[in-house]
């Protein structure tokens, strides 16, 4: 009971709702889609947003050209975490234990795997699938090509957000305030880095490490090279999602329905932005930075080209 109320609070804090609005200036709002119910996660591949609906146990597929969701279809139960390549859409589901595998053409699932406790995050690279499980505390590997679980790694408490590049696995610990780096190659913990109060959300790009800290309203920034903490920036109440470029970094505030830029070069908030009633997802795709708004129904379309 005590671990059902823990991730109902993890839940509610991620949780805290279409049409083109015309010409915007960068790093404005230029559409807001309508979607399913309670949408919390959002990836981008090829020339489709694919939106996560947590209450309808479904998903939402926008055509990015004409911002418009051209089909939903269902999945597994209480929908949590999507990932998306060239030729896949990975979904997780924390009811049911399972990553669910869409094939992109047909939009029909192709592949249901067992993974760990309350599986949430999940992220895509080119040889693997991670997903990280909030009660078992581990992160599982899935192999892409045989559609099996083949490791299991520990990592911290309540892992939430995971994202991976070509050497390293970055896990985000909800009750640890921690982040857990995973080499890919030993499926091991080699490094746990002291971040924020209950990180939510991860990104990272070549040199950078960026980390939502829930409870601090702050994002964290980590050296991939040294595992350590080099900048702490201050955003918007309750951050719960973010996407990450060489040349901006997008922060969903649950509490205040905006969103946050940050420069990466000096590490300093440039914009904010209204959105739509409680943000939570985000991706970024198409030269632009998609967010779910999950007390609206919606998904924001904001123009990131540079201010």
């Amino acid at each position: 009971l005590i671990a059902l109320l823990a991730l109902a609070a993890v839940l509610l804090l991620l949780t805290r709702g279409g049409g083109n609005n015309g010409d915007q200036q960068a790093g404005e709002v230029s559409a807001t889609i309508d979607v399913g119910q309670d949408p919390r996660a959002v990836a981008v591949a090829g020339r489709s947003a694919w939106v996560v609906n947590h209450f309808d146990g479904t998903v939402s597929r926008i055509a990015m050209r004409a911002n418009e969701v051209i089909d939903t279809f269902h999945v597994a139960a209480n929908p949590r975490g999507v990932a998306a390549t060239g030729d896949s859409v990975w979904v997780t589901s924390s009811q049911d234990d399972t990553v669910t595998r869409v094939d992109p053409t047909s939009n029909e699932t192709v592949a249901i795997i067992d993974v760990g406790a309350s599986p949430v995050g999940v992220t895509a690279t080119r040889d693997a699938v991670w997903v990280a499980n909030y009660f078992d505390g581990t992160v599982t590997r899935v192999d892409p090509v045989s559609d099996e679980a083949v490791a299991t790694v520990e990592v911290g408490a309540a892992p939430v957000a995971v994202a991976a590049t070509s050497d390293a696995v970055w896990v985000s610990n909800y009750f640890d305030g921690t982040v857990t780096r995973v080499d890919p190659v030993s499926d091991e913990a080699v490094a746990t880095v002291d971040v924020g109060a209950s990180p939510v959300a991860v990104a990272v790009t070549s040199d950078a490490v960026w980390v939502a800290n829930g409870d601090d309203g702050t994002v964290s920034r980590i050296d991939p090279s040294s595992n350590e903490v080099v900048a702490t920036i201050e955003v918007g109440e309750s951050p719960s999602g973010l996407a990450a470029t060489s040349d901006a970094v997008w922060v969903a505030n649950t509490e205040d329905d905006t969103v946050s830029q940050i420069d990466p070069s000096d590490n300093r908030v440039v914009a904010t932005i209204d959105v739509d009633a409680s943000p939570q997802g985000v991706a970024e795709g198409g030269d632009d930075i998609w967010v779910t708004n999950s007390g609206g129904g919606t998904v924001s379309r904001i123009d990131s080209s540079p201010n």
